[in-house]
């Protein structure tokens, strides 16, 4: 049998980490919560791009640009299930657990934007009016700052132009 070492976290746990139990107990909660939380929304990017595949093979969508969305479903289902199936919820490693999961929700987004300019073209995501949603919007433009080399910081005495500060 595995157990979990929450039953027992006087053996499993406290030989190593001194802390109360009531302590280590918050710790590991909080950590799979968190986890949880960026691995729900991980999978619902997920399943975005799925639709989004559905959606552009049902418009008869071929090349290129469906390729490189399978691609990115690929990856980043392979991140995805790659958290999954560690089953500690990211207790074990929750920065790498955060990072790889931060990792698959770029791929899962990057795969969307290859398909963006292909359901511009066909009016799949606009209004009646013809304008973009709002998704698309936010989509289109973050896949252009990205591929234009920007990144989110700033410019300027804070920005690209100067080295980090660190406190002492």
């Amino acid at each position: 049998h595995v157990r979990s070492p929450l039953l027992n976290i006087n053996r499993a746990c406290q030989t190593c980490h001194k802390w109360p139990e009531e302590e280590l107990r918050g710790r590991v909660e909080a950590i799979q919560q968190r986890t949880v939380a960026l691995r729900n929304r991980g999978m619902d990017a997920l399943m975005a791009l799925v639709a989004d595949i559905k959606s552009a093979k049902a418009a008869g969508t071929t090349g290129a640009a469906m390729t490189a969305a399978l691609e990115f479903q690929r990856h980043g289902q392979f991140y995805l299930d790659f958290v999954e199936s560690e089953n500690s919820n990211g207790f074990h490693a929750p920065q790498e657990a955060t990072r790889i999961l931060g990792d698959a929700i770029h791929l899962f987004r990057k795969g969307q934007g290859s398909l963006r300019p292909l359901k511009w073209a066909a009016g799949i995501g606009a209004r009646r009016t013809g304008v973009p949603d709002r998704e698309d919007h936010e989509l289109h433009a973050s896949s252009l700052r990205h591929s234009a080399g920007h990144r989110a910081r700033p410019s300027g005495p804070r920005g690209r132009d100067r080295a980090p500060r660190f406190r002492r």
